[in-house]
């Protein structure tokens, strides 16, 4: 029994929603959704992109500033490939009626694979639908000065998900059945995989005020002439990370099976979750100017790794259709159509940041960039660069607002353009499409085949939250 793409995928991740209310950590949330990973007085969330910032986020005049609730955070991707969806659900029909029909002839199933193998053999290793979501504790982010350790204290938990879907394409054959006529086979599998995150984080901020007017005359090289402050910071995570994957065949050999059961099959804890819990190290710094500030920060130093299942293991002890997705796995995987690592790690990235300010510090022209590339949980790879303009308002009345623009130099490599608002003081709403776009929603037409769908973007994101203001 075949079942359709959007419906499996959706329904896989709503029952991973049930287990926690989680997103991936490449998605930002709040005002830094716009303005990129970039350190600003605007959002508290600026701890999380460089932990030198709860020294800029905290007025020297206050002692605490917190979040009421950041969150949820949704974004959604499509892959390059026009009507991906449409296409693979009207397959899956085509197949459903071959094999409610009798005696199928070898013309029908050879038609079959000269109007799907090309879009099956075109698939790109990308996932072609992917979901991340994201949402903060209520009451955090929590900053707060301690005179005992003469810094800042900033406290975080977050729950976060990630979920892809992969289709691996194969060209369909007819394969003789004798009495039966002939049915259609085809290696054709979709990948689905999940992972939640529960972050904990405890980070620390230090202002050292301006170093270079302590030095001797003889060292300073006129270093001390500049106006600034210098903010270091580290971030000590403890990651809780649950990974389920699983791969079934389009052509599903169990007749019993039926399409409630797909979902129930990714999330089968016995066989197809793992269940890891590591400590990552961020460290971050900020010279902050009058009319300019820069930073830097290195995330995931230590690198942590987690337990991945591996949908193409303990074949043995499967059944039904359980054991023949379990052995397509391990076919693909010998053909080299897929890798199931046994473990994921978060790979360190460098980013850098800078922004020139008005005097007044209303209005921040801003842009942050990641020097590497890293694999997210869900499947894809980020490099972010951002550019970001906002005016900050000091008065509830007075909205502040921002406009940004970010580009993803690895991966996927789409583009967005984001708008955000704050009003009364805390209450951020922010919003981002890609600038690039899919055909979806096609027709089927008389001859079987999909006319052109409707032209949407590839991507989008929705941030909400509410924090006490700076």
């Amino acid at each position: 029994m075949k079942y359709r793409l959007g419906v499996a995928f959706a329904a896989a991740v709503m029952s991973a929603a049930s287990i926690s209310v989680v997103a991936s950590p490449a998605l930002l949330s709040g005002p830094q959704s716009t303005l990129g990973n970039v350190s600003s007085t605007q959002s508290l969330l600026s701890v999380n992109s460089n932990p030198a910032a709860g020294q800029l986020v905290l007025h020297k005049k206050k002692k605490m500033r917190w979040s009421y609730l950041h969150g949820p955070v949704l974004g959604v991707e499509l892959g390059d490939i026009d009507n991906v969806l449409d296409e693979y659900d009207l397959l899956s029909d085509e197949l459903d009626e071959f094999e409610d029909e009798d005696n199928t002839t070898q013309a029908q199933i050879e038609a079959l694979a000269e109007q799907f193998d090309d879009f099956l053999l075109g698939l790109s290793d990308d996932p072609v639908l992917s979901v991340d979501a994201n949402m903060h504790a209520p009451g955090l982010p929590l900053v707060f000065r301690s005179e005992t350790l003469k810094g800042v204290i900033a406290i975080d938990l977050a729950y976060s998900l990630g979920a892809g879907a992969q289709l691996i394409g194969d060209n369909i054959e007819a394969v003789n059945e004798g009495a039966d006529g002939f049915a259609a086979d085809t290696n054709t599998a979709l990948n689905v995989f999940l992972g939640t995150v529960v972050t904990t984080s405890v980070g620390y901020s230090y202002d050292f005020g301006n170093p270079f007017s302590t030095m001797k005359n003889s060292e300073k090289w006129n270093l001390d002439r500049l106006d600034g402050r210098l903010l270091v910071g580290g971030t000590l995570n403890l990651f809780n990370v649950t990974m389920v994957a699983e791969l079934e065949g389009i052509i599903n050999e169990d007749e019993e099976d039926d399409d409630d059961d797909v979902s129930d099959s990714v999330l089968d804890s016995d066989e197809n979750e793992e269940d890891s819990t590591a400590l990552g190290l961020d460290l971050g710094a900020l010279w902050v100017a009058n009319n300019y500030q820069v930073g830097m920060t290195w995330k995931n130093i230590n690198e942590p790794d987690f337990d991945r299942p591996d949908p193409s293991s303990n074949c043995a002890a499967k059944t039904g259709s359980d054991f023949s997705n379990c052995v397509l796995a391990g076919e693909l995987e010998a053909e080299g159509r897929i890798d199931f690592d046994s473990s994921f790690t978060m790979e360190s990235q460098l980013s850098i940041e800078g922004a020139l300010t008005h005097s007044n510090k209303h209005w921040i022209l801003a842009t942050a960039l990641d020097l590497n590339e890293v694999e997210t949980i869900s499947g894809g790879e980020h490099q972010w660069l951002s550019l970001s303009a906002s005016y900050f308002s000091d008065s509830m009345w007075i909205p502040s607002g921002r406009l940004g623009y970010r580009v993803n130099l690895a991966g996927s490599e789409l583009s967005f353009a984001g708008v955000g608002v704050t009003l009364f003081g805390g209450i951020n709403v922010d919003l981002g499409v890609a600038l690039e776009s899919i055909d979806t929603g096609a027709e089927e037409n008389e001859d079987g085949e999909l006319e052109d769908g409707d032209s949407i973007p590839r991507s989008f994101y929705l941030s909400l939250g509410i924090e006490h203001k700076y």
